[in-house]
């Protein structure tokens, strides 16, 4: 009878140091998915950053040659004006 206790005590160990183990192992892999989920969140936020500055750039060169193109509109429109005047 001790025999049998001793073997299922052994078992018992060994089942809760696999347990223990399993569960060591289930944390690193949590700890590495959060780690990895960090990076790829900065990297989305980083993208982002880069597109916004992007678009700001792009949305001023479109102001910018919108009001060059209205400048030039009016210059020509002038231009017409005075040669209409002189002939």
């Amino acid at each position: 009878m001790e025999a049998m206790q001793d073997a299922l005590n052994g078992e018992q160990r060994l089942y809760m140091e696999k347990l223990s183990r399993d569960r060591m192992e289930i944390q690193r892999s949590k700890d590495q998915l959060l780690e990895d989920q960090k990076i790829a969140l900065a990297s989305i936020y980083e993208s982002r950053s880069q597109l916004a500055d992007e678009r700001a750039k792009v949305e001023a060169l479109q102001k910018n040659f919108q009001e060059q193109k209205h400048r030039d509109l009016l210059q020509n429109t002038t231009v017409k004006k005075k040669n209409e005047l002189s002939n």
